[in-house]
């Protein structure tokens, strides 16, 4: 399941328990990632924190509860376990621009819907080619993306590469918990050796207010582009590419001359106990529609 399916996967766990206290452990755990990424991929897709998220779900309903019945703060604060109604109260002003007691009287409408991050990123797919690849999504096109960047060579330069981005991204308070930063990374290109060794670039994302200065890590422009994606192994990488390539043939779509990507939940999973192999990517492989003159 890509990342993008898990978010959606939480969101329907956020959406069945909004009469409930929804534990951050718990969405993160129906998203099978753990919070630090799901916090940070959450907000990096959807543009809303996870509370945030969950805060706009329960007004909408509670506005529902006040135009049907007049259900009061406390009532109501009870109903969707907010810690006091004084919090519900807050919440429900953040929101609306006013307190529960005063939202009749504005004659106003609030509702914030279901948010449905497949619809945001999938592009329409022919049903027989996801039956026969259901793994294998194509996504509407990627935005340019302003990269801080750093390469390194040898015989697995990953590790190299993630720490030294790791180090300049909080060094330069890049891993703010909220931050919606995202990790990419891929072999440089006609850089495998008959030794075995080879390049690979590590990039995080950054705004264009970053600046760079004099040091190894680089500015790199990530040019807009489609995709297909496909979440796999570092061990499966070479079986998924094949998988691609067949998904090519029966598509309308050629390959893209943009760059494909590997994208990490976090770097730190290569310094940890996990094998390397096992280490899950999400792999985006470019892709243009046959009938596109680029």
């Amino acid at each position: 399941m890509n990342y993008y399916d898990r978010i959606q996967k939480s969101i329907e766990f956020i959406e069945d328990n909004l009469d409930t206290y929804i534990e951050i452990e718990d969405a993160a755990d129906s998203a099978k990632m753990c919070s630090t990424e799901y916090l940070r991929f959450f907000y990096a897709v959807t543009g809303l924190t996870v509370q945030d998220y969950i805060g706009k779900r329960k007004i909408t309903f509670a506005v529902e509860d006040i135009k049907k019945d007049r259900s009061d703060a406390n009532k109501l604060a009870s109903k969707y376990f907010f810690s006091s109604t004084e919090a519900f109260s807050m919440v429900f002003r953040t929101n609306t621009g006013y307190l529960p007691s005063e939202f009749l009287d504005q004659n106003i409408h609030y509702s914030f819907p279901k948010i449905d991050v497949r619809d945001k990123y999938y592009d329409e797919q022919d049903p027989m080619l996801l039956a026969r690849f259901p793994d294998i999504r194509l996504l509407k096109h990627i935005p340019k993306m302003r990269m801080a960047s750093y390469t390194s060579y040898g015989n697995e330069p990953e590790n190299d590469a993630c720490e030294i981005i790791m180090e300049y991204a909080l060094e330069n308070n890049l891993l703010c918990k909220y931050c919606s930063f995202r990790i990419f990374g891929f072999t440089v290109p006609d850089s495998i050796k008959s030794d075995g060794t080879y390049g690979y670039t590590v990039c995080i994302t950054v705004g264009d207010e970053h600046i760079f200065k004099d040091g190894p890590v680089k500015e790199l422009i990530i040019e807009k582009g489609q995709y297909v994606v496909a979440t796999t192994t570092v061990s499966n990488i070479v079986e998924t590419w094949e998988r691609f390539k067949e998904w090519l043939r029966l598509s309308g779509y050629l390959h893209g001359s943009h760059q494909y990507l590997e994208e990490h939940l976090l770097c730190s999973r290569w310094r940890e106990k996990e094998p390397f192999n096992d280490i899950e990517i999400n792999l985006y492989m470019p892709v243009k529609n046959k009938k596109s003159k680029e």
